[in-house]
């Protein structure tokens, strides 16, 4: 899937994601699958919930928002449908996804 692929990139600064810190997130099963639930979830998010087709990844940064007075830290990101960009919080657990001013449970 490419938008993990672009997110790993953009994430993991890493000599261009060859050296060691991408061979540790890349080897190691549960690690991986622990660093990509935010992306994977943003793309599930979008395609089932929203019903958007094959959404693009464009970017995404490391955010933080509150919910219920509690700091959750994750990524804002960006993605393109058709021709429109799509924005979205998710945590970094991939269990939570703020988007149009509301918060929605991961499904």
């Amino acid at each position: 899937m490419f938008a993990i692929d672009q997110f790993l990139a953009e994430h993991i600064d890493d000599n261009d994601y060859n050296g060691d810190v991408a061979a540790a997130v890349t080897n190691n099963a549960a690690l991986f699958s622990q660093v990509i639930s935010p992306v994977l979830t943003a793309v599930r998010f979008l395609e089932d919930s929203r019903g958007f087709p094959s959404p693009i990844y464009l970017s995404s940064v490391t955010a933080q928002k509150s919910r219920n007075g509690t700091l959750r830290q994750g990524y804002d990101f960006i993605f393109r449908v058709q021709d429109k960009q799509y924005n979205l919080f998710v945590d970094l657990n991939g269990q939570w996804i703020f988007y149009n001013g509301q918060w929605y449970p991961a499904v």
